[in-house]
């Protein structure tokens, strides 16, 4: 096990699969403590016990974002279990698709509560253990409120709102030496597949011939490996900026 991350905590939401899942075992194999908070507690525990069996520590939690009392039980968690925590990473997020004709607003509250509002809650009731560690906050946005593709509104203004967020919490709370980035990573996931389903699109016929690299990411290897290495003393000044981890499929400018 790479120790570049020992004796530093993350918590992760969305662990329980995808990019939650990924950036946790990614964190856990450079030495890091993961806590692993999703939904399902079932799923997180199935991340958590992957961590274990390679030699990691970790703690699955149960932790609805949409929830304030989650996220602060989630927090608490962490903190009893490790007595710090580092890392903050919000991978959780509803999808919502549609035409704007269509969509209703329940469908933007959905994607407003879990993905921005569920990050700001999360980012203010870790502020206080993130000063004394002087720690990272990593949001996972997307590159489709960049693109803004067809039937996307809901998803990309929920994921630009991140954006913003994480830009200004960059320039807040700087001074107290936490840093915030915002990654947008095109991965193979389960929201990949809900996507093909409902939209009726094919990754190797529409998505992947649009990627330079001609390949879908790899939610551990190719994004996971990227938020470890943000966590780490090499990437000690990067901050408030937007990482596109997408093989070239997104420019951004």
């Amino acid at each position: 096990m790479d120790t570049t991350l020992q004796g530093r905590t993350a918590l992760i939401t969305g662990g329980g699969s995808g990019i939650g899942r990924g950036t946790g075992l990614a964190l856990a194999d450079r030495g890091a403590a993961v806590a692993v908070l999703g939904r399902s507690l079932t799923q997180c525990e199935r991340t958590a016990d992957e961590i274990e069996k390679r030699g990691g520590a970790a703690i699955a939690v149960r932790c609805d974002v949409r929830e304030p009392h989650d996220i602060q039980r989630g927090i608490a968690a962490v903190t009893d279990a490790w007595g710090r925590l580092d890392i903050v990473v919000h991978a959780a997020q509803s999808f919502n698709y549609g035409a704007i004709r269509k969509l209703c607003a329940a469908d933007l509250d959905e994607s407003w509560r879990t993905g921005p509002m569920a990050a700001f809650l999360l980012m203010q009731a870790a502020l206080p253990a993130l000063r004394s560690s002087k720690g990272l906050i990593v949001n996972v946005a997307s590159g489709v409120g960049i693109t803004a593709p067809p039937a996307m509104a809901a998803y990309a203004m929920a994921k630009e709102a991140m954006r913003a967020l994480t830009r200004v919490a960059a320039v807040e709370w700087g001074p107290y030496g936490i840093r915030a980035v915002v990654l947008c990573p095109f991965a193979a996931t389960p929201g990949l597949d809900n996507f093909e389903n409902e939209l009726g699109l094919s990754r190797d016929s529409d998505l992947i011939p649009s990627i330079p690299l001609r390949r879908l990411g790899d939610p551990e290897k190719d994004v996971g490996r990227v938020v470890a290495f943000l966590a780490s003393d090499d990437a000690s000044y990067i901050t408030g900026t937007t990482l596109m981890v997408d093989g070239g499929y997104t420019y951004l400018r």
